[in-house]
């Protein structure tokens, strides 16, 4: 498995690929993951049965990491937007900031395939020694990144025999509202590489329909190979640690979990309703409460500084088991939409399965959340939030959501942590490996 994201990274990537790679290892396979290193964890460990090699240049990742902005949200207690007191994190904030205008004007502006460039000539390498070390029956090859098929492209080229499934979470080459490089110089190359690792994969997988549709316009000579695999429902270990994340339990709680992104998950409209039922007779009824990171949004939260530590609270980038905690005392969850109609977020099936009623603001009806949660109506509600009008029965029929939210029948939770959880995900994986090899070696029992 070639996955530049892998445990302990608290991404999406990391996460599924994690569970899919430990899930087989338990059934005997022998899963070898290569993926990049980061500061303070091993070159090389057995991870849960997983043979786990990190490569990359230690000057790259520890820049990266000590540049890593700084989260003016994580205090709790403060929650103010100017909380810059610390001189340490005044200092490195402030370096940070020029340091990513600089990255941002010129190197950014010529890498390619993506951030992750520097990382392919090791990767390639400690692949090749690898294969030269034992033989392998399959290569899967995890993006985003982009870079991680070009080393299994690498890889393909000196081992043919080696089943490649290439596993895209998010589109390459018409991804244009928030693109990888810099499309003016490199859309063209973009759309001949993918073709490329298309043409010469044994099996290609997406997470969700309208994405499978472009790519099949894109290249429909490889439609037979491309096949839908949702997001994984990964599976968490709580603890019974008796910590509270909320103190105050007479208010209803609406939690955000995720990334915010001025480009294509903005928290514009979420915010604009928030304080929009705040005038209504929900009133001091109501707290919403962010997790994750929001660096990227800050200017949008400055309006609502007013309603900061009263009935807005923003938590910041937190561990996982945080957030999960967070979502199991939540009282309602809060999806905000994408932009683009190709990404869903890998969280929608946690709240699904947490089984709390969600509330989904989106901007337009064709929104892929809003397609998602439509099958589990009524526990979920989607509205289009317009940024200049909010209508009154909109409005009303939210209050009502919230007042005397719907639940969802246990069996209907069941049937669905059955088909999203990771033995019916992991499954899907290797049947097509499975399939993909039975082709190539004229063997049709798999």
């Amino acid at each position: 498995v070639i996955s530049y994201h892998y445990a302990p990274e608290i991404v999406p990537r990391a996460f599924r690929w994690t569970s899919i790679a430990e899930y087989w290892a338990k059934l005997g396979n022998e899963v070898v993951v290569v993926s990049s290193w980061r500061p303070g964890i091993p070159r090389y460990e057995i991870l849960n049965s997983v043979h786990v090699y990190r490569v990359g240049g230690s000057i790259s990742e520890s820049l990266r990491s000590w540049l890593r902005k700084p989260d003016i949200y994580m205090n709790c207690e403060a929650q103010n937007l100017n909380n810059l007191n610390n001189p340490r994190l005044a200092f490195k904030r402030i370096f940070a900031r020029y340091a990513k205008l600089i990255h941002d004007s010129s190197w950014k502006k010529i890498y390619w395939p993506d951030f992750a460039c520097l990382w392919y000539f090791p990767a390639v390498y400690k692949t090749k020694r690898l294969c030269r070390r034992q033989r392998y029956d399959a290569m899967v090859t995890v993006a985003l990144p982009f870079t991680a098929h070009l080393v299994g492209l690498r890889l393909k080229h000196n081992h043919p025999d080696l089943i490649w499934l290439a596993d895209s979470g998010d589109p390459f080459c018409f991804q244009e509202e928030l693109p990888v490089n810099n499309n003016r110089l490199f859309k063209r190359l973009n759309f001949i590489a993918e073709r490329e690792v298309f043409s010469r994969a044994d099996a290609i997988t997406v997470t969700t329909k309208p994405t499978r549709d472009r790519y099949i316009s894109l290249f429909p000579e490889n439609a037979q190979r491309l096949k839908i695999i949702p997001h994984l429902l990964i599976e968490s270990r709580e603890t019974s640690s008796g910590h509270s994340i909320f103190s105050d339990r007479t208010k209803t709680r609406l939690v955000y979990i995720g990334t915010l992104q001025k480009n294509i998950r903005s928290p514009h409209s979420l915010l604009i309703l928030f304080s929009t039922l705040l005038k209504t007779r929900l009133d001091n009824k109501i707290e919403l409460h962010l997790f994750g990171n929001i660096s990227d949004c800050k200017p949008i939260f400055e309006p609502y500084q007013m309603l900061l530590g009263k009935s807005l609270f923003i938590h910041g980038i937190v561990p996982r088991e945080v957030a999960l905690l967070a979502m199991n005392e939540a009282d309602i969850l809060v999806n905000i939409g994408n932009k683009t109609p190709y990404q869903l977020p890998s969280k929608v099936v946690e709240y699904i399965a947490s089984g709390k009623p969600i509330l989904n603001v989106v901007q337009r009806e064709s929104d892929s959340s809003a397609e998602f949660f439509s099958q589990y109506y009524p526990w979920c509600l989607s509205v289009v939030i317009n940024h200049e009008n909010l209508e009154p029965e909109v409005i009303e029929r939210i209050v009502r959501f919230l007042e005397s939210p719907p639940k969802i029948e246990q069996h209907e939770l069941e049937k669905y942590k059955n088909y999203f959880g990771i033995r019916s995900i992991a499954h899907q994986y290797m049947d097509l490996i499975l399939r993909a090899y039975s082709l190539k070696h004229g063997n049709n029992e798999y």
